[in-house]
């Protein structure tokens, strides 16, 4: 008997904590769309299937949030998918496309409303029928994780507020972090043409500069091609900026002078970085990044703060080796 009640409380502890597992590991409730122009939308940029739930608002609609759609497993699941519920009256042409006789009835289909599901879930839906349609789907259709999706998302929708502040640069690194996402969802498509459109402004713009210094206005086309060089790196365009500002400097004089800029461009980059090691006192990264600038780049005006440099991070490194 002793043992029976000992059995009989393990078990009830067991419950219990499961309970409060689950609690703390709750899923987010499903969130229902009314509109489904922007749950295609968001289907399309996201690559989620949507749940059509043919059925109107009530005690109908009541009876399934307050059992099935409360189903862990199915709050669970649900996050892959977008819900939209339907009004059977105002969306009769679409039940009629899907073939739905019954209501309530839930069909899923994906952003160019193709059917994904082969027999519609028409009558009240239980929890373990609506599980297991979504693992069917999911089954065919490769869906990204939801964090997966919310980096996405903000990163498409920064790049869109930077390049509304003409601010390429920025956004275009983003736009390409988002284009390099591994499936070709919505997000990944808008995110290559925003970069294709971005190209093909630059390359006019690359032309205006070609007729500027034809027409003896060379400093101001060189700079527009620095911008392009420079807020458009790691795009083509980028590159063809380089070449046609590379044209310009075809006398000794002026590839002098390209040759020191570029020099003094790339030590400044070393010393930028010496500095970052030594505030993170890494002093012996520093340190080889100060004198790799005295012994490639000599000649530069930061030869000079470099050489200080080396001075004093030798000092702080001999009083280290002391302590």
């Amino acid at each position: 008997m002793r043992s029976q009640s000992k059995l009989l409380l393990a078990a009830l502890c067991l419950l219990c904590s499961h309970a409060l597992y689950a609690q703390d590991k709750e899923a987010p409730p499903i969130t229902w769309q009314k509109d489904l122009e922007s749950a295609l939308k968001e289907s399309y940029l996201t690559g989620r299937p949507l749940f059509l739930h043919f059925c109107p608002e009530g005690r109908i609609a009541m009876n399934e949030d307050m059992s099935t759609f409360q189903d862990e497993r199915v709050k669970t699941a649900a996050q892959h998918f977008i819900w939209v519920r339907l009004d059977p009256e105002k969306f009769r042409d679409l039940g009629d496309k899907y073939g739905v006789k019954e209501i309530p009835s839930l069909v899923v289909v994906n952003h160019e409303k193709k059917k994904l599901n082969k027999k519609n879930m028409e009558g009240h839906a239980f929890p373990e029928d609506v599980f297991a349609l979504m693992n069917d789907v999911l089954k065919k259709v490769k869906i990204s994780k939801p964090r997966e999706i919310e980096k996405l998302r903000r990163n498409f929708k920064s790049a869109q507020k930077l390049l509304e502040k003409k601010d390429l640069k920025k956004a275009v690194v983003l736009l390409k972090k988002v284009a390099r996402f591994k499936r070709e969802i919505g997000f990944v498509v808008e995110a290559k043409k925003a970069l294709a459109a971005i190209e093909q402004n630059a390359s006019q713009q690359i032309e205006q500069a070609r007729k500027l210094i034809a027409e003896g206005k060379k400093d101001e086309g060189d700079k527009m091609l620095r911008k392009i060089e420079s807020d458009l790196r790691g795009l083509d365009v980028a590159a063809q900026a380089r070449k046609v500002r590379m044209e310009l400097y075809r006398s000794k004089d002026d590839m002098k002078k390209l040759l020191k800029q570029e020099q003094e461009k790339q030590a400044l980059k070393l010393f930028k970085l010496g500095q970052m090691y030594e505030d993170n006192k890494m002093l012996e990264k520093a340190l080889a990044q100060y004198e790799k600038i005295l012994k490639e780049y000599p000649d530069t005006e930061t030869a000079g703060p470099a050489s200080d440099k080396v001075r004093e991070v030798k000092e702080a490194l001999g009083k280290k080796k002391d302590d």
